[in-house]
Parts: C-alpha cells; sequence; structure tokens
C-alpha cells in the first residue's frame, strides 16, 4: 500500500541519514581539535585519566623548573670554585717568588696578592642563582630541592654546602687568606712558609668541595633525565588515550559523505513514489 500520509521507507532513511550527519559532525570535531576525547561526554572514564596525566604533566613541569636552577646553582658553584682553585695557585706563586727578586718586585708582587685576595671575595660573592649561593651560605643553610612526587608528596634532593667565603669575607674556609695583611718584602721567611702553607690547605679544600659540587650536579642531570624519560612516557600515553587518529577519522569522513549522498537520494526515491499516486487520477 502507498501512503501520501506516511512513507515507512522514509523514515527509516531519515533515521540513517540523522544518524550519519551526527556521526559525520563527531569525525569533523576530531579532526579539527585533533582529539577524540575532548570532554566528559566522549567517555567520561578515559577523560578523567586523561585529566590525571596532565595534573601529573604540570607538576612535572614545575619539577623540570626546580631541577634546571638547582643544576644552574651547582653549575656557577663549580664554575666559580675552578677559578677560586687557579687564583690560590697565582697566589702561592706569587709568594713563592718574595724575598728572591728586587724590592720594586716584591712591592709588586704584595700589590699582586692583595689583588688576588680581593678576586676570591668578587668570585665567591658573584656564584649566585636564584638567591642561592653554594659559596658563601652557611654550613646549615641547607638547599632543597623538590625532584619528584609521590602521590602529591615531593620527593627532596638536599645539599649542605661548605662555606668557603662569607659574602663579607669574616668566615668560610678562605676568610684566614682573605684576612691576611698584605705580604710585602719586609715578610718574614717564616710567615711566607706559613702562608704557602694556608694557600696549599685552602686548594685541599676547594677541590675537595668542587667534587662534592660536580657529584651534586651528576645528581641533578641523572634525575633530569629520568625525569624527561617519565615525562615522555605520560605524554605518549595521553596521545593514545585522547588524540584522534587523523588518518582514520579523514577516510571516516569520507565514507559517511557517500553514505550521507546515498540517503539523500534514498529520500528522492521515497518521495518520488508518492507522486505516482497522481497517475491514478489522471
Amino acid at each position: 500500500m502507498v501512503s501520501i500520509n506516511n512513507t515507512a521507507v522514509n523514515s527509516a532513511v531519515l533515521a540513517s541519514l540523522r544518524q550519519t550527519n551526527a556521526d559525520l559532525a563527531t569525525s569533523q570535531n576530531r579532526i579539527a581539535s585533533g582529539l577524540k576525547i575532548a570532554s566528559a561526554k566522549d567517555n567520561a572514564s578515559v577523560w578523567t585519566t586523561s585529566q590525571n596525566i596532565r595534573k601529573d604533566l604540570a607538576a612535572q613541569d614545575t619539577i623540570d623548573g626546580n631541577l634546571a636552577i638547582a643544576k644552574g646553582q651547582a653549575d656557577v658553584a663549580y664554575s666559580a670554585l675552578s677559578s677560586i682553585s687557579d687564583i690560590l695557585d697565582k697566589m702561592n706563586t706569587a709568594a713563592s717568588q718574595l724575598g728572591n727578586v728586587g724590592a720594586a718586585q716584591n712591592a709588586q708582587l704584595g700589590s699582586d696578592l692583595k689583588n688576588y685576595q680581593e678576586q676570591l671575595l668578587a668570585v665567591a660573592k658573584t656564584a649566585s642563582m636564584s638567591g642561592v649561593n653554594l659559596l658563601t651560605s652557611l654550613p646549615a643553610a641547607v638547599v632543597t630541592t623538590a625532584i619528584a612526587q609521590d602521590q602529591g608528596s615531593p620527593i627532596n634532593l638536599t645539599f649542605t654546602p661548605t662555606q668557603i667565603l662569607a659574602a663579607d669575607g669574616s668566615s668560610g674556609t678562605l676568610a684566614t687568606i682573605y684576612a691576611t695583611a698584605q705580604i710585602d718584602a719586609s715578610t718574614s721567611t717564616s710567615a711566607i712558609t706559613t702562608y704557602k702553607g694556608l694557600f696549599a690547605a685552602a686548594s685541599t679544600a676547594v677541590t675537595s668541595y668542587m667534587t662534592s659540587v660536580g657529584n651534586y650536579s651528576k645528581s641533578v642531570v641523572a634525575q633530569q633525565d629520568f625525569s624527561a624519560k617519565v615525562k615522555d612516557i605520560r605524554t605518549n600515553a595521553l596521545s593514545a588515550l585522547v588524540d584522534a587518529n587523523m588518518e582514520e577519522e579523514s577516510a571516516r569522513v569520507q565514507s559517511l559523505q557517500v553514505k550521507q549522498q546515498l540517503a539523500f537520494q534514498a529520500l528522492s526515491i521515497g518521495n518520488s513514489s508518492a507522486q505516482n499516486i497522481l497517475r491514478l487520477f489522471q
């Protein structure tokens, strides 16, 4: 029976067309955003998991910043210690020449030694990054860096600085050398020997602290490498959960567009059958 009030074929085609249009809109949105899970409406469980991963990645960005600062603090301290070690060697060499040259040269050597003393303080004071100086800090001033998280609780890496020289030169490993009176031709041989001993002891202490700072820097670098690997894993996991497969979505759009066109043709055929009723009255 042919009816002009209701066409069962058209109803079925319209239902299919509505679903096709909805599927097509979904695929087009995925292509536009690059996401197959853009909100909780798409998949509440997967979306919740992806949000947790995003929080972990955001927290890790903060951790990475902490590690970069800690690495910078260690590197600037190590560089400063290297310069201080060179200065101490120069001071030792200059002191060794005193008494073996003329008065004018002795005076120049004494002036050089005084300049070296000021260089020691200048280098120590400028070895600072982000408000932390591993050369002028007191031993009790432990440097703490959050390097990871355990379910929201920070995991810290600590380092206890050795005070090489206070910012005012009053204390630290090199305080005695910094406070030493200017050495000149009038300085006794025994005093020069004592000062050379101080230079040697200071060099040993500086070298030992360089090793500690270097090991601290290596620990930070190792954590940076691990953090980068964890970040890659989390990023890949997030991508697998929420990213759209662009090749599949593109092929799906083409298929749905063909299906849409066929539905329109089916509607046209269904509507034309009702027109045939008019021929019964001709």
